[in-house]
């Protein structure tokens, strides 16, 4: 939670508890700089999620500063070799030009929209979705490839079928797997590329994307 505090003119950064912790954070075991989302609060209002620039060393390479704490995730089951970690916050205090404000500000103690456009998580969500569209698509090219170079195996792996020696892949058990497993794909790779002719569409004019495409 990010509070408003009148009486100081600055925003009062909260985690209120660990299921509120920041999780999986690229490079913030070692960052000095980070850019947090958190609800923002005035009056006790929630104005939903709304991003804070910030500093969170005390110089280059330095400590921690005060009220921030950061652990490393642990091994994982994949990718142990990226810097990903959990990040708390008690009561971190940030100046008002903290927010970044294209889309609202705090004007005389009171929460105001500087734009026609409202904020929300898909404004904050849009610049990650290029990322989730790069790793869907690697995703697919690489479960075709693998099915690709399974079936290519099994064309050239010889097996007794009712009619004598035949191939694996003239299996028609195998062979269903195949065309299923294509079909899938297929299905799933025109979604994605659908999804990203929509995405595309919005940075080209800087609109914000609807919540089913978020």
């Amino acid at each position: 939670t990010a509070d408003w505090d009148s009486s100081t003119q600055e925003f009062v950064l909260h985690t209120p508890d660990d299921k509120a912790a920041k999780n999986w954070i690229s490079q913030g075991y070692t960052a000095e700089l980070g850019v947090v989302i958190a609800d923002l609060r005035v009056d006790g209002v929630s104005h939903g999620p709304h991003a804070f620039i910030m500093n969170l060393r005390n110089g280059e390479g330095g400590e921690l500063l005060p009220g921030i704490r950061i652990d490393d995730m642990g091994t994982k089951t994949v990718a142990n070799d990226l810097d990903n970690a959990r990040v708390w916050f008690d009561q971190v205090r940030l100046p008002k030009d903290a927010l970044l404000n294209k889309f609202a500000d705090i004007k005389d103690d009171k929460y105001v929209q500087t734009t026609d456009e409202k904020m929300r998580i898909e404004v904050i969500g849009q610049r990650l979705l290029t990322g989730r569209m790069a790793i869907a698509e690697a995703a697919l090219l690489s479960a075709r490839v693998l099915t690709m170079k399974t079936e290519e195996y099994a064309k050239t792996k010889v097996c007794n079928g009712i009619n004598g020696e035949t191939t694996l892949a003239s299996m028609p058990q195998l062979a269903s797997v195949f065309e299923e497993s294509y079909q899938q794909l297929d299905d799933q790779i025109a979604f994605t590329a659908g999804v990203e002719e929509r995405l595309n569409e919005c940075l080209r004019t800087g609109s914000i994307p609807d919540a089913d495409l978020v």
